[in-house]
């Protein structure tokens, strides 16, 4: 049986993806360049298509050497 290509869409749980966020590999690549510390948060990946969907979830933190005493 073949699996229809599903529709990938991502968004940002508590905000906004970051304007300069590119979409890669038919968007299932999300590619956030020069990555800044607003940038953090937690991101959503949903695919759908006619056979179901499903969302996953990941944590995106990001560390600056020049905040740490």
């Amino acid at each position: 049986m073949i699996n229809p290509v599903p529709t990938i869409s991502w968004r940002k749980v508590s905000g906004f993806i970051p304007s300069k966020a590119r979409l890669r590999k038919s968007q299932a690549v999300l590619e956030i360049p020069n990555v800044q510390l607003e940038d953090a948060g937690t991101y959503e990946c949903k695919a759908e298509n006619s056979r179901g969907k499903n969302a996953f979830r990941g944590q995106l933190q990001v560390y600056s050497k020049y905040l740490q005493k």
